[in-house]
């Protein structure tokens, strides 16, 4: 699990460190021509940044999904049987309602 977060974190990040690590040693690629050029430079920077933040949406994902305790808990939620904290729950509402009668 940690090689999968610590890759994917790489992945996000380094696009937009690569980005203004070129800006920073080229600034006259901010010079723009023409306004076209200024979009596209744009553009180009919402997505490297927009990448990099994606990873804090990733990270969540990765531990629930790779986290043996959550898919035992998971599994063990929507199971059918008398130990389920969803199927307790679902006869308690059953119950509720069938005395309100």
């Amino acid at each position: 699990m940690l090689v999968v977060v610590v890759v994917l974190f790489g992945v996000c990040w380094l696009p937009l460190h690569a980005f203004m690590l070129v800006i920073d040693f080229n600034p006259q690629l901010t010079d723009y021509k023409t306004a076209a050029q200024k979009r596209f430079f744009i553009a180009l920077y919402y997505c490297v940044h927009w990448l990099a933040m994606s990873n804090s949406f990733v990270n969540p994902i990765i531990y629930g999904f790779l986290n043996d305790s959550f898919r035992v808990r998971r599994r063990r939620t929507y199971r059918r049987d008398e130990t389920s904290v969803y199927w307790q729950s679902f006869k308690v509402i059953t119950r509720t309602h069938q005395e309100m009668r």
